[in-house]
């Protein structure tokens, strides 16, 4: 009996080292993708703000296709912003109340569901340039033509912003949740939800809505949308003349980069990946674009460089 409660204790005792290595092995790797992430998050903002001031600061913003990475990358820094926020609640840096709820959810998924259907209007963009090429290429911003295309993805990209708040709008109703916490023991935020909860008398069945708002809404019928667009876009391209074709190739290499990324982060079990994704904007559009290259190298010069050396 003595030996079975020494062999006891020895199990128990090497039951708890295993479960310390294991919590601690988990905290390792959580503190290596909140450093990645956090470093990610902090240079894709840097360089979405500095494509946003460099479209704002250009004829760019006048220009349908200015307008929508303009707004692609803004709602890519709100994304990045929720990385981030994330980790601050982890920390203990902000406190978990309402405010701080409501924050979170706001930004966590909304920015997901506008920036991947403003990519599939900057397809569609790219696909009616492309086919008019030679009818609309010689007119200005300022033509009738151009203004009206302005106006009609402005139009759309406000109908985005709305359809993306209706879609998720029992996300933002604070009786649907029944707690809100932080489960330091598997490093999660858990949001548990009120079953019993109903939306004027109809109530809502939370894997439904996670599978149609989630899952389809927000990410897979956009990239499906662009894949289909993308191919009628190639077969477009391949129309026009050569000298044409290096011409478009810039924006379009933009397109279809952010295109694969895109479709890289289907599988959610890679978050880290997805914020690469909404990261990657700004420096993809610089790396395409010579004229934003060129745009962004003199406002460094003007701004941050001549003025030292005069």
């Amino acid at each position: 009996m003595f030996l079975n409660k020494e062999d006891s204790f020895l199990n128990k005792s090497q039951y708890n080292s295993t479960r310390r290595n294991e919590n601690e092995s988990l905290l390792i790797i959580f503190e290596i993708i909140r450093i990645f992430s956090s470093v990610c998050c902090v240079l894709g903002i840097l360089g979405n703000l500095a494509l946003i001031y460099i479209i704002y600061k250009t004829s760019f913003r006048h220009v349908s296709y200015g307008l929508l990475i303009g707004t692609i990358s803004f709602f890519d820094c709100i994304r990045l912003f929720s990385s981030i926020f994330y980790y601050f609640l982890f920390s203990n840096l902000i406190s978990l109340n309402l405010l701080t709820k409501f924050i979170y959810i706001a930004t966590d998924r909304y920015p997901v569901f506008v920036v991947n259907w403003c990519k599939v209007l900057m397809s569609i963009e790219r696909l009616l340039t492309v086919r008019y090429w030679e009818h609309h290429t010689h007119l200005d911003w300022r033509s009738k033509h151009k203004r009206k295309q302005h106006r009609q993805f402005t139009f759309s990209i406000f109908l985005i912003l709305i359809i993306g708040l209706l879609s998720q709008y029992p996300n933002y109703l604070n009786k649907r949740y029944k707690s809100f916490e932080i489960n330091y023991n598997y490093l999660l935020l858990i949001i548990k939800t009120n079953e019993n909860y109903s939306l004027n008398f109809i109530r809502i069945n939370e894997k439904y809505f996670r599978i149609i708002s989630y899952l389809i809404l927000d990410t897979s019928l956009p990239i499906l949308s662009i894949l289909i667009i993308n191919l009628f876009l190639l077969k477009e391209i391949r129309r026009l003349p050569l000298s044409l074709q290096v011409k478009v190739k810039e924006s379009i290499g933009i397109l279809f980069f952010l295109t694969i990324l895109s479709i890289a982060i289907l599988p959610r079990a890679f978050l880290s990946f997805e914020y690469f994704n909404h990261a990657i904007t700004g420096y993809t559009c610089f790396l395409q674009s010579a004229l934003l290259r060129s745009e962004l190298k003199n406002m460094i010069w003007t701004r941050y460089i001549a003025p030292q050396i005069h």
